[in-house]
């Protein structure tokens, strides 16, 4: 925001009682308006991988499971797994996933995450995983961080701040197809499942060593 378009927001609210009462309105509103929007998109989004990826490439996610959540506080994600992955504490898994660093939502990132922080796991657990991060930094551009159990991949400047989209997704969501921001995260997510699942299945199946 610019300063004189903050100076002429800051004019408009304060002329009146009534303006400040409606822009407070608003600013009450949006959190759960956002919730509102977001949280059916990423169900959505779920669904529309998991499908992708059972009928793509003979089926590349066996057992596949997914899971979401936008939940006040925290930062948004949508993930899939296998359930032939090893589970770990609290039964949770290896995951290839769609992120957000906050609650926002903003700062979107595609990333295979570990559910243990590095300095937690057992050495069998590390050497897997470090064997995981590696392949896939030599397939994938991205980057890897170490304690955080987490390779991250990047999404386009366009699509990773959500702020500024959630009409764009609404109107998207209206519509069973759904619309360019809905495909382009379904594209996003499968690419880079397509490259990461193989190399989890080597690694991370319960029958591997």
């Amino acid at each position: 925001m610019t300063t004189a378009e903050h100076t002429a927001i800051k004019d408009f609210v304060l002329a009146h009682d009534s303006n400040w009462e409606t822009a407070m309105a608003v600013c009450n509103a949006l959190p759960e308006i956002k919730r509102e929007v977001c949280e059916p998109f990423l169900e959505k989004l779920q669904e529309k991988v998991l499908g992708r990826l059972k009928s793509d490439t003979d089926n590349l996610l066996v057992g596949a499971r997914g899971d979401y959540a936008y939940e006040k506080g925290a930062a948004p994600y949508v993930c899939i797994y296998s359930g032939r992955w090893r589970p770990y504490d609290g039964g949770k898994r290896v995951s290839v996933a769609l992120r957000a660093e906050s609650a926002g939502p903003s700062n979107w990132y595609v990333c295979v995450a570990h559910p243990m922080y590095i300095n937690d796991m057992e050495e069998k657990t590390r050497v897997r995983w470090k064997e995981i991060a590696t392949r896939l930094q030599e397939k994938l551009k991205g980057r890897f961080q170490g304690n955080w159990s987490v390779w991250y991949g990047k999404i386009d400047d366009k699509y990773r701040d959500w702020d500024p989209l959630i009409p764009a997704i609404y109107q998207e969501l209206q519509r069973e197809e759904g619309g360019e921001i809905m495909r382009y995260f379904v594209e996003k997510f499968v690419e880079i499942a397509k490259e990461a699942v193989p190399i989890i299945d080597s690694l991370e199946v319960e029958s591997s060593s």
